[in-house]
C-alpha cells in the first residue's frame, strides 16, 4: 500500500511531519480528518531514485526544435490559475481546464504531467519542479510559499503580476535594440554590396582606360 507524507504545524507553530498509507490521496485526507490533523502538504511517498527528479522535459534534438514556453504564456497561465483558485475550483479541475486552452505542446504536455502529479498526491511546486523550461525558480518558489501559508490565489496574482512586468520590459528592450539592429545590417548590406559590385566595376572601367588599379 502506499505511503504519504503530510506536514502540519502544531499549536506553537513548529513544522511537523506524518506518515500514513492509505489507497489513494483521497483514503489519505480521510484519515488525516479522523485524525483531526489539519495538514499544509500531502504528498506520495516515492522511491528514491535517480529517475523520480529527472526533468521531463523531451531530450535531444526534440528538445532543440520545440517551441519554448513565454512569459506572456507563464503569466496568462498564472492569472487563470489565480482565478479558479479564488472561485474555489479544485487545483486538479483547473489544471485541466488550462490544458486544454493551451496552444505550445510544451506547456500542454508539462500541465498534463502536472495533473498525473498532483493527483498522486504531489504539490504543485513540486510537480512543476520536473519542467525547468517551463517554470523558473522564482516560479516554483512563489508557488511553494502560496502552498505552504495557504494563500496560493494570492501568490498567483502576485506572480502574474511579475510576469506581465517583466514581459513589458522585454518588449521595451526588443524595441529599443530594433532600430540600431536594423542600422547595423543596413550597413552590412551597402559594404557588401559595394564590395562585390560597385568596386569590380570601377576595376573594370580604370583596366578599360589602361590606368592603375
Amino acid at each position: 500500500m502506499p505511503t504519504f507524507t503530510a506536514t502540519y504545524s502544531t499549536k506553537s507553530g513548529q513544522q511537523r511531519e506524518l506518515k500514513l498509507e492509505a489507497e489513494n490521496p483521497a483514503a489519505a485526507r480521510r484519515v488525516l480528518r479522523r485524525r483531526g490533523v489539519t495538514y499544509t502538504t500531502l504528498s506520495r511517498s516515492r522511491s528514491t531514485t535517480p529517475d523520480a527528479e529527472k526533468p521531463r522535459d523531451p531530450e535531444g534534438w526534440r528538445r532543440w526544435l520545440e517551441k519554448g514556453v513565454t512569459i506572456n504564456d507563464k503569466a496568462i497561465f498564472a492569472n487563470k490559475l489565480a482565478a479558479m483558485v479564488n472561485a474555489g475550483v479544485p487545483i486538479l479541475r483547473s489544471l485541466d481546464m488550462i490544458q486544454r486552452q493551451q496552444k505550445p505542446p510544451l506547456f500542454r504536455r508539462a500541465l498534463g504531467s502536472m495533473i498525473q502529479d498532483v493527483n498522486q498526491g504531489e504539490s504543485l511546486a513540486k510537480s512543476m519542479r520536473h519542467w525547468p523550461r517551463v517554470f523558473d525558480n522564482l516560479t516554483i518558489a512563489m508557488v511553494e510559499a502560496g502552498e505552504a501559508g495557504g494563500v496560493l490565489d494570492e501568490t498567483l496574482r502576485r506572480l502574474a503580476l511579475l510576469l506581465e512586468q517583466n514581459s513589458k520590459l522585454q518588449n521595451q528592450v526588443k524595441g529599443a535594440l530594433g532600430y540600431p539592429v536594423t542600422v547595423f545590417v543596413v550597413a552590412i548590406l551597402v559594404f557588401l554590396g559595394m564590395t562585390m559590385f560597385l568596386i569590380p566595376s570601377f576595376a573594370t572601367t580604370f583596366k578599360t582606360l589602361n590606368a592603375a588599379t
